[in-house]
């Protein structure tokens, strides 16, 4: 009873002293009611501490964790709503993004991470006080082949172009570059992938389609020398063993064979479906009734 007593002897003070109206009193009185003493009031978040800036507050945090799977997967989630992000904002994530991607040895997703980083912002730069130097070094290799390729689509005028009208280049020059990727790739597959970036999987195709040609090459001769050599041999004592030594080739070749085919199509799925040539853009709309419908978008530079 006591407290009541003094709850409101307290609500009348301020009332007289701030000259609040009567009505809204009332909701003092019933906050007070409902906050008995003893109790924490929830504490009031900052204003100005937005979802972004959470969600990019828990990507630092993974990163430092080391937990790079998380901070890849939590920044494929933030992009996908990307128009509702400040400029530092996309940069921020796609850097965040892109040195994960580098700690896991996924240099090609890295790369295109910074690309997209110099496509917002072509003169950003890492900061060499928070970031390891072999990062640094990547980045900046980068940063110089992108200039580089804005420089040979529209030489002389690299000082003059804005970063709004980067894309539309940047869409051209890649599309050559893929088409002439393409042709290597088809040729002699892993020449592609390293005529876009010399990445480990781009060297590790190459060697694998190297080994399977020459394979495939030397028990082909070997197959049909031994092919010969069964077919003439007239002792029979012999003649097993013949058809056993040409039958072990003929298998091989024909593993051979199997193997660099199986290459060939991994390369051309990979270079023409997860590579810059293929683009999949993920769009999220808020329907009236509450319900998220989820749109994809396909987009091919050739």
């Amino acid at each position: 009873m006591r407290f009541y007593l003094i709850s409101y002897f307290l609500i009348y003070t301020v009332i007289h002293l701030s000259q609040v109206h009567p009505d809204e009193s009332i909701n003092i009185t019933a906050f007070l009611s409902l906050n008995p003493t003893n109790q924490k009031v929830p504490e009031i978040r900052d204003s100005l501490n937005t979802p972004v800036q959470d969600s990019l507050s828990y990507l630092r945090k993974k990163l430092e964790q080391f937990d790079y799977s998380s901070v890849i997967n939590s920044a494929n989630r933030l992009l996908i709503n990307k128009e509702q992000l400040s400029k530092n904002e996309l940069i921020e994530t796609q850097q965040l993004k892109g040195i994960s991607h580098f700690a896991l040895a996924e240099d090609e997703n890295a790369e295109r991470s910074f690309r997209e980083i110099l496509r917002i912002d072509s003169s950003f730069a890492l900061d060499s006080t928070r970031i390891s130097p072999k990062i640094i070094s990547f980045f900046k290799k980068v940063k110089e082949n992108y200039l580089k390729r804005i420089s040979d689509v529209n030489e002389g005028n690299i000082a003059r172009i804005d970063t709004v009208y980067i894309p539309h280049i940047y869409e051209q020059e890649l599309s050559g570059r893929v088409q002439q990727a393409v042709i290597r790739s088809i040729l002699f597959p892993g020449l592609g992938h390293l005529y876009q970036a010399g990445s480990v999987k781009a060297w590790t195709l190459t060697a694998l389609t190297a080994a399977a040609a020459g394979s495939l090459i030397y028990f082909w001769i070997d197959t049909d020398r031994k092919e010969e050599l069964y077919i003439n041999e007239s002792e029979a004592d012999l003649i097993d063993y013949r058809y056993k030594k040409y039958n072990r080739s003929y298998r091989l070749r024909n593993i051979s064979l199997i193997a660099l085919a199986g290459i060939w199509m991994y390369t051309q799925i990979d270079l023409l479906f997860f590579s810059d040539l293929f683009e999949i853009k993920y769009k999220e709309l808020k329907l009236p009734d509450g319900k998220i419908q989820v749109g994809i978008d396909f987009k091919y530079y050739f």
